[in-house]
């Protein structure tokens, strides 16, 4: 890609669909599932600063159950819609 990401995995009608990893110049990278070009299912996505979200995505956003930990060890479980936590989590 012209941003320098790399993309590995499955393919459909020229769409990343089915199982993938993407990865990012800074080192971050998603590792899950695809469908019609966008993060949706089950996955994790790593930031380069070492955060991530290892749950559900949905029109490439972290929606559904998920986990997102911090690099200093803390971290949420629970709810999230369209990138935001929910209010019931721990």
């Amino acid at each position: 890609y012209t941003s320098g990401s790399t993309y590995s995995g499955q393919w459909v009608d020229n769409l990343q669909h089915g199982r993938g990893e993407e990865r990012w110049n800074d080192g971050s990278y998603f590792r899950g599932d695809f469908q019609q070009g966008d993060k949706h299912g089950k996955g994790e996505f790593r930031w380069g600063n070492g955060c991530r979200y290892i749950g559900e995505f949905a029109s490439n956003d972290m929606h559904g159950e998920g986990e997102y930990t911090w690099v200093d060890g803390r971290g949420y479980t629970g709810q999230w819609t369209n990138n935001d936590m929910g209010p019931k989590g721990r």
